[in-house]
């Protein structure tokens, strides 16, 4: 009695005819060490240095930029840039950015960062 089923033979089923084997192709060209040649390289290495210096500061490596240290804490908020440049000197490095009408300057002397909105002074730091 037979229920519907039947069973094939694994060796008399057709098989397709096996299909050649490719080999694995070499890169034509090696790859770009120099991030010249690779833009996307230079980009996100760009954007870790520029992350780096935006949020910790640039080392200074302990040098004042001119003026005296024991002075940072005549500083006070909302003195202009010229009344910090008198206090301290020039600063060891400094960066500047506009965004949304307002211009922001980070100055830094020595483990210091003074940042200024609007050229008045917004904040004081210490790295």
């Amino acid at each position: 009695m037979s229920c519907g089923l039947s069973f094939v033979d694994p060796q008399h089923v057709p098989q397709p005819p096996p299909q050649p084997v490719q080999p694995i192709q070499q890169a034509t060209q090696p790859l770009a060490k120099d991030p010249a040649n690779n833009p996307a390289g230079a980009i996100i290495a760009a954007i870790i240095v520029l992350g780096a210096v935006f949020f910790v500061g640039p080392s200074t490596c302990g040098t004042f930029g001119g003026g005296n240290p024991s002075r940072i804490s005549d500083v006070k908020f909302g003195m202009s840039k010229d009344e910090v440049r008198e206090l301290l000197g020039t600063p060891s490095n400094d960066q500047s950015m506009n965004s949304a009408g307002m211009t922001m300057d980070m100055w830094y002397y020595g483990d210091y960062q003074i940042s200024f909105t609007n050229g008045k002074v917004d904040s004081i730091n210490r790295y």
